[in-house]
């Protein structure tokens, strides 16, 4: 009785070893998926970016410019093209909804 018990309790533990290792391979590929298509998107949103950016009036391209590329502040920005903060928010909020507003990328 006793051998048969140790027996069942040690395959047991197997059986949960096994499960454990698919598990966690499992787990590691939707990881990997997860951040495969993470950079998908995130290549598609910066083609999608680029294809508004051309298509802004060339005020509209600076606001967007100034503070993705060179870190101003909204302030800052209308400060220096001499409008309101909350212009230069709406120029570039604008520009984000243009961009998800064009057609996906095919790859």
């Amino acid at each position: 009785m006793f051998t048969s018990a140790r027996n069942f309790s040690l395959n047991y533990i197997k059986k949960l070893q096994t499960r454990k290792k698919y598990h966690d391979a499992a787990q590691k590929e939707i990881e990997e998926n997860t951040e495969a298509q993470i950079r998908t998107n995130q290549t598609i949103f910066t083609e999608l970016l680029k294809r508004a950016l051309v298509t802004l009036p060339q005020k509209c391209r600076e606001i967007f410019e100034m503070s993705k590329y060179d870190g101003l502040t909204y302030d800052e920005i209308a400060v220096y093209m001499g409008l309101s903060k909350k212009t230069a928010e709406q120029i570039k909020g604008n520009l984000i909804l243009n961009a998800m507003n064009q057609q996906p990328i095919r790859y």
